[in-house]
């Protein structure tokens, strides 16, 4: 295998997290603008607490309290460098959580990787 290069994929699954959904949708799109990228949209998690509002008479009145959790999952490919530093440099809300998965390939025969 002289004649064959190396070549190197990087494939890094971004899954974002917020409760407010307008600074999760900035932070998709300063992640969308500086790669190429594809963007999926998550079930988000909804839990409803209901509270009585008196603990000794009238059961029947009570309150309900809704908190929704957004999530979205955005897929980069590319050199493992530029992904990095785009990464670095994006600045997004304090309101976002961000998880991280990164994928390496190495193909040392030069033929074409189903990149999934």
């Amino acid at each position: 295998m002289p004649g064959k290069k190396t070549q190197r994929f990087t494939s890094i699954q971004l899954q974002l997290f917020s409760f407010d959904a307008k600074s999760l949708e900035k932070a998709c799109a300063c992640i969308k603008n500086s790669t190429d990228s594809a963007k999926i949209f998550l079930p988000r998690k909804r839990t409803l607490y209901t509270v009585l509002r008196s603990p000794h008479i009238d059961k029947k009145s009570r309150e309900q309290f809704v908190w929704t959790r957004k999530k979205r999952s955005i897929f980069l490919t590319g050199t493992p460098n530029i992904l990095l530093e785009n990464l670095k440099n994006g600045s997004f809300a304090p309101q976002v959580q961000i998880l991280i998965k990164i994928k390496h390939y190495v193909n040392i025969y030069g033929d074409e990787i189903n990149k999934r």
